[in-house]
């Protein structure tokens, strides 16, 4: 499953930004997988924080592996702190996630729920949760509901993306300028 970029947000940023207009014309289509399940991207995000994608990547295949592939609230909980450390987890992360499976497989916390909130619920629940900040609700907001409007200013990949087009200063002014379409410029940046 890929997150999909619309003719008309290609048309509306190509207008908007000539710079990117020119980038996406000569770079063509992309394609960014999207999590069909939320507490899977969860996962995959809080292991991703503050730390290289190749070596997120290897600890999040390092998880799916002692989980049999398919991650879960419940399984997660069965694993426990030292297993997701051995992943190469810190105890700090170990601890948010364990902590999440909780409200998850408790019922307090419900991702199918949060998948139809609006941008200011979906963030002002995640932030609640000790050990997510800013980025990990951009990623969830992206890459596990799939919202149109998030214009990732705290990646580094996209941040990089920014400068090859713009004076890094400037990134919190294009915000409003993507806007509606600030995940397809995320995409097309990383």
């Amino acid at each position: 499953m890929y997150y999909k970029i619309t003719k008309n947000a290609i048309e509306y940023l190509s207008k908007a930004d000539a710079k990117l207009g020119d980038f996406i014309k000569a770079r063509g289509e992309v394609r960014r997988t999207m999590f069909p399940d939320a507490f899977e991207c969860f996962v995959c995000a809080i292991a991703a924080q503050q730390i290289a994608g190749a070596a997120a990547a290897k600890i999040f295949a390092r998880i799916k592996d002692e989980m049999g592939g398919k991650i879960g609230a419940q399984k997660m909980i069965c694993l426990g702190e030292e297993r997701l450390r051995a992943c190469g987890l810190s105890a700090t992360k170990a601890a948010c996630i364990l902590s999440v499976s909780a409200d998850v497989a408790q019922g307090r916390l419900d991702f199918e729920k949060l998948a139809r909130a609006d941008e200011a619920e979906l963030s002002k629940t995640l932030l609640k949760i000790r050990g997510v900040g800013g980025w990990t609700v951009e990623m969830m907001s992206i890459f596990a509901f799939g919202k149109n409007d998030v214009f990732s200013t705290k990646d580094f990949g996209v941040r990089k993306g920014f400068c090859k087009l713009h004076d890094i200063a400037e990134i919190s002014e294009y915000k409003k300028l993507y806007s509606p379409f600030g995940t397809a410029a995320s995409i097309y940046m990383w």
